[in-house]
């Protein structure tokens, strides 16, 4: 009797230990499976958050012109294009608005109204002040309900719409704006002037605007 509980009690021994076993396999199992199927939701969430981003850069191109030839005065009435051209499927109605240091304390904000087809160029002739030393200017574009599609940064020293950086042109310079086809002539009228005021002497520049 005593053998044969011994011999019982080895096999139960064994039986536990195949039942711990296989029960160590099937959580390791568990386990890679568990870690293959989260490795997967990381891969597809990490997709689906940069498709939408990479979308949204190419929906509007913008192109800012500003100033007469590259050159504006400070604190002036300047003359600013901005040309936007959708790559939205449907049309988009909303507001587009342009805002920029005008001195020290304020800042002008300029809003128009605006429909934008797509992939049809959009044209808003706008004009504002900008301030001496300006960095740049700001371009926001609205939906009609009000939330926003797209904001733009142009700095004002490294290039604006074909590449030319805005120059500001000082109180002892004279400007002069040709709009329109250039008189035969004009453009070469800074080498052969100068400006003279009760501050002094300046230059005289002639910038062209199409």
């Amino acid at each position: 009797m005593k053998a044969s509980g011994a011999g019982l009690a080895a096999a139960a021994g064994q039986v536990g230990r195949h039942r711990r076993a296989e029960g160590v396999k099937r959580a390791e199992v568990s386990m890679g499976f568990r870690k293959a199927g989260l490795l997967l939701l990381l891969i597809l969430t990490a997709a689906a958050a940069a498709a939408p981003g990479e979308a949204k850069k190419e929906r509007f191109n913008i192109d800012i012109y500003v100033g007469w030839g590259g050159c504006y005065r400070p604190m002036r009435w300047t003359p600013i294009d901005v040309t936007i051209v959708s790559g939205l499927k449907k049309h988009l109605g909303g507001t587009v608005e342009l805002s920029l240091k005008q001195d020290e304390l304020t800042r002008m904000r300029i809003v128009q109204e605006v429909v934008l087809a797509p992939n049809v160029a959009l044209r808003i002739p706008l004009v504002a002040k900008a301030a001496f030393g300006a960095s740049g200017c700001r371009l926001e574009i609205f939906d009609a309900r009000g939330r926003l599609q797209v904001r733009r940064e142009h700095a004002f020293g490294v290039g604006i719409g074909p590449g030319a950086a805005v120059r500001s042109v000082g109180e002892d310079d004279m400007l002069i704006g040709v709009a329109g086809p250039a008189a035969f002539g004009l453009m070469d009228l800074p080498g052969r002037s100068l400006c003279r005021s009760e501050r002094g002497r300046g230059k005289v520049y002639v910038a062209h605007r199409p």
